[in-house]
């Protein structure tokens, strides 16, 4: 009986742990995404500065 407990214990423990491993790679995965739309966004911040820049040099 205790055994059997003990079993299914296990498998709901084994499940956290997969959740948790899904949830950490996708939170990970979402964090890759967020660094590279900073940097997109931050290379198009530098290239519209330049631009602008530029238009000033022109002028």
């Amino acid at each position: 009986m205790f055994h059997k407990r003990f079993d299914s214990f296990n498998i709901l423990f084994y499940s956290v742990e997969e959740f948790y491993f899904s949830f950490g790679t996708d939170y990970f995965s979402t964090g890759k995404a967020h660094f590279s739309f900073g940097d997109l966004h931050f290379s198009f911040g530098t290239s519209v500065n330049s631009f602008v820049n530029g238009m000033d040099s022109i002028v």
